[in-house]
């Protein structure tokens, strides 16, 4: 019994540490730099990045130097983004987004490396790295927004020295080009609307559009979700602050982060969004498919209820559940009651054992 007992606290011990380990790396930023060579169509007004007033059908140089301050060579990896909105309504440079069909030249389809996209910056040293830009010979409207990115590179002994988690540095130097300071009026526009996946979670996306070549700032989103049928909204999004990238598409997002999951059916997305003192108002409603809903809940990672079957798919915003976190309580309950029942079982069966062996004895005695 005690040797039982032994086993089953090991068991339980050994588990407990596994789900607590993480291996983690720790890390410190360096002190490399890249700057931008400000050329003469550099606007004076910013000199930590690029912004150019370009001419149609010639080249741009678009040169940084790279500094290395450190005792060891230091290898960087280039790369060219198309500057987009993300899912918080910001103007995100480190990553690309979702570009608008309107997008004339996105900025990654005219710049390019003329010596390669490694560069090699020696221990104590600045190396001066290339890009270029071949402007349209047509020209284009509004504003190009861009971005280059250096990525630190990482030896083979840092990469082995960090374990699971590497910690990797990059560099970004923003550009904007335009040919003209012509101003564009805002506007935006509805794109797709329906449920999906979103970070392991079920979600409603409603695609809005910038269609101008130019930022939109300052924007404010209000937006409801309606049952076809139902007076009152499942659910709201109130007074969300947005900024649009040229040319890009904003996926505001209605996130399942209860795990209620995403009933089939018609629903009606009502979106207002005011800019300067300007309106725009959006309705639109839209299908979801009970395969697409039984797949979406089914893939998300913080589902409460079973989906049994098509028809049994539950509620968006909470309607007919059986949460996970009962099934769970519940499965530990009885595993509990099993448990106890056992060692109640083996403890009188033991002491039997040794009532047994005590008559016996005693009868031996005799």
């Amino acid at each position: 019994m005690r040797k039982t007992a032994r086993i089953v606290m090991t068991m339980i011990i050994l588990i407990a540490v596994v789900a607590a380990t993480a291996i983690t790396a720790g890390a410190f930023a360096p002190g490399f730099s890249v700057t931008p060579v400000i050329p003469e169509n550099q606007n004076p007004d910013n000199t930590s990045f690029f912004d150019l007033n370009v001419t149609a059908g010639t080249t741009q140089d678009l040169s940084v130097t790279i500094t290395n301050p450190s005792d060891a060579d230091a290898t960087f990896e280039a790369s060219l983004l198309a500057v987009g909105t993300n899912r918080n309504g910001v103007v995100d440079y480190t990553s690309p987004g979702l570009q608008d069909e309107t997008m004339q030249y996105p900025f990654p389809e005219i710049a390019y490396f003329p010596e390669g996209n490694i560069v090699t910056v020696p221990a104590g040293q600045s190396v001066v790295f290339p890009i270029h830009a071949n402007i349209p010979e047509g020209g284009f409207d509004g504003q190009i927004l861009g971005a280059i990115r250096l990525l630190l590179g990482i030896t083979d002994e840092e990469r082995a020295e960090a374990g699971m988690i590497v910690s990797r540095f990059a560099y970004i130097t923003i550009v904007r080009m335009h040919e003209s300071d012509a101003t564009f009026a805002p506007d935006f526009l509805l794109g797709d609307l329906g449920a999906d996946i979103v970070n392991h979670r079920a979600a409603f996306v409603a695609e809005l559009r910038n269609p101008m070549p130019r930022i939109s700032l300052g924007t404010t989103i209000n937006a409801q979700l309606y049952q076809v049928g139902q007076s009152e909204p499942f659910w709201t999004i109130e007074d969300l602050s947005a900024d649009f990238a040229p040319n890009s598409i904003f996926e505001l997002t209605f996130m399942d982060y209860e795990g209620f999951g995403i009933h089939p059916g018609d629903y009606t997305a009502r979106i207002q969004l005011e800019m300067g003192g300007q309106v725009w108002e959006f309705e639109r409603t839209f299908n979801v498919a009970a395969t697409q809903s039984l797949d979406i809940n089914s893939a998300a990672v913080n589902q409460q209820q079973i989906v049994m079957s098509e028809q049994q798919v539950p509620l968006a915003g909470g309607a007919d559940q059986t949460p996970w976190t009962i099934i769970a309580i519940a499965v530990g309950a009885v595993l509990i009651l099993a448990i106890a029942i056992l060692i109640i079982f083996l403890a009188k069966k033991s002491r039997k054992r040794e009532d047994v062996l005590v008559n016996l004895k005693k009868h031996s005695a005799h």
